[in-house]
């Protein structure tokens, strides 16, 4: 990162990224692109090693992500040197050691970071899932600006529009979608954006029981789909994200032994790297009563908050879904 071409390259590199709304690159694709072999050239020189043991290195090393995370150094950062670069394999430590283009080593408090010097940071690589509309301002020297929205997956209109705000209109397929998102949560140490996961239920025969701690189905219980979007951690973003296709009625939707009553669950988890490393952002049901109860869908769009694990307000505030029947 001392080399003042290079440094620009890889912030443009970011800049015009397209798979995830943080800019991320994955290191292991980017360095088979003529950036990344200079790059990899770079790591070459100052290292002291071979190309073939740095290869050897990170081939056994899962995936990377290779990015900036915090959104305020995306917008202020131009590539100048006071940068510092940071690795970890685990992204829910409360501090790591980073280093400056001269090789200082500094540590990175969690709560500092977005304060400190702008910081790239490489850690195993997240789910990454469609984004729409990134881009539509020019970032020039930066690697995005305030102005730049980016969703999760595009936002279609009906048919009776002639055009969306990106592009041509598209008809919506019939379900339940989550229109809106806004939360209260980030990714961890570097505040990165979040990779969503919204896991729809259906049930018969009874209501889900809520023990402060645990849930039971009732049964019988079936799946009713699943939607997943990449969003930043701010500001809250509009999108059409189908979670559950084909669905008219959070009601009446049952699992085929036409038991009753029946209902519907959405369950947000925000998925990070690795087996089981998924955190609870909270569940929410159609049946009647207070949190988790009470969630309520229409062909208008209904804001439903969501608490973390157990989905009461004695978790944590995760979540303010826009939740909408098209």
């Amino acid at each position: 990162m001392h080399n003042d071409d290079l440094r620009h390259q890889l912030r443009d590199a970011w800049r015009d990224s397209r798979v995830s709304t943080d800019h991320k690159l994955v290191l292991s694709d980017f360095l088979a692109t003529d950036v990344g072999a200079r790059l990899l050239d770079e790591m070459v020189r100052n290292s002291g090693s071979s190309k073939v043991d740095l290869l050897a290195i990170m081939a056994a090393l899962p995936d990377l992500d290779f990015y900036v995370p915090i959104r305020a150094h995306r917008e202020s950062w131009a590539g100048t040197e006071d940068v510092l670069v940071a690795a970890t394999l685990d992204q829910n430590v409360d501090r790591v050691t980073a280093y400056s283009t001269t090789g200082t080593a500094v540590r990175v408090e969690g709560k500092d970071a977005a304060a400190g010097a702008p910081l790239v940071v490489l850690h195993p690589a997240e789910p990454k899932y469609p984004v729409m509309g990134h881009q539509r301002y020019s970032a020039g020297d930066r690697i995005q600006l305030p102005l730049e929205q980016a969703y999760p997956d595009a936002k279609p209109v009906h048919a009776t529009n002639a055009e969306s705000d990106l592009g041509t209109a598209r008809l919506l397929a019939t379900g339940v979608y989550v229109d809106w998102f806004d939360t209260w949560r980030d990714d961890g140490l570097f505040g990165g954006d979040l990779e969503m996961e919204f896991r729809s239920r259906g049930y018969e025969n009874g209501t889900p029981y809520n023990a402060g701690s645990f849930f039971i189905y009732p049964t019988p219980t079936c799946t009713k789909g699943t939607g997943t979007g990449n969003f930043p951690a701010n500001p809250p973003v509009t999108s059409s994200v189908l979670v559950s296709p084909g669905l008219t009625s959070a009601t009446l939707n049952g699992c085929g032994t036409a038991g009753y009553p029946q209902g519907y669950s959405i369950h947000a988890w925000e998925m990070d790297f690795g087996p089981g490393a998924e955190d609870d952002f909270g569940m929410r049901f159609t049946s009647s009563g207070s949190l988790p109860y009470g969630l309520s869908i229409s062909t208008t769009i209904s804001y439903q908050l969501f608490y973390s694990f157990p989905g009461t307000t004695s978790g944590q505030k995760s979540l303010n879904l826009g939740l909408i029947f098209h």
